[in-house]
């Protein structure tokens, strides 16, 4: 298929699965629920976000929001299930600032992954949806946004 989208040709796909997308397609467009919510390269979309890293953290009970989105260096906080989504430019300052804060409010982390923002983050943050899995007729989930 590459060899046939190098000659000038068009193809239009549809998938779930937003890593394909990323790497197979020049132009992605995001659809929910027959609506287009963006059309663009697939660095344009990630651009959306404004943050290339987002640290994900899962302390014991409720995530503090607030207070992690005031950590300096945050750009954004996205809340899914009973994980805190920061977005951030600099994870390695971010992440000893969450510890702090969370310590000093003695509040347990029981989880904290650092990742790079992908197209299903885009996803999310246009839609509030999660993609389950490909072909599941019931494929998007609800998350919160704050």
């Amino acid at each position: 298929m590459e060899s046939f989208v190098r000659e000038k040709n068009t193809v239009v796909l549809t998938t779930h699965y937003m890593e394909e997308a990323s790497r197979l397609c020049q132009r992605v467009g995001i659809i929910d629920e027959g609506s287009l919510q963006a059309l663009d390269t697939p660095s344009k979309l990630l651009e959306m976000l404004d943050a290339r890293e987002i640290v994900e953290v899962t302390v014991e009970g409720e995530a503090p929001s607030a207070l992690l989105s005031r950590t300096p260096g945050v750009v954004r906080t996205e809340k899914r299930g009973g994980t805190a989504m920061l977005f951030t430019n600099e994870p390695a300052a971010v992440i000893p600032r969450v510890l702090a804060s969370l310590a000093e409010e003695s509040i347990p982390v029981r989880l904290l992954v650092t990742r790079q923002a992908t197209l299903e983050d885009v996803f999310l943050h246009l839609t509030g949806k999660k993609l389950l899995e490909a072909g599941d007729t019931n494929a998007a989930k609800n998350t919160e946004t704050e």
